[in-house]
């Protein structure tokens, strides 16, 4: 998977890898450690292993003002629950 541009891994890990996590979220609260643990694996999934070098509050951004649309599980739990 190391040929994905980064808007091609942030689509993946939001429509593919993440869509049964949104599901059980809506049914069941998910403890901050399991936010963070997903986060992380969504972070080095996108950056392909290798380290930041643009803070993570830019790269959850929309395209528009220069971000990656890299979905933040955190926000995006928080955004479900308030639905």
């Amino acid at each position: 998977m190391s040929s994905l541009s980064y808007s091609d891994r942030a689509i993946v890990s939001h429509g593919l890898a993440l869509s049964r996590i949104w599901y059980v979220a809506s049914l069941a609260h998910m403890p901050n450690w399991v936010l963070k643990k997903l986060n992380s694996l969504v972070f080095n999934f996108f950056l392909a292993g290798k380290r930041d070098l643009v803070r993570r509050d830019v790269v959850i951004q929309k395209k528009d003002p220069g971000g990656f649309s890299v979905v933040s599980v955190k926000f995006k739990v928080h955004t479900i629950l308030v639905q």
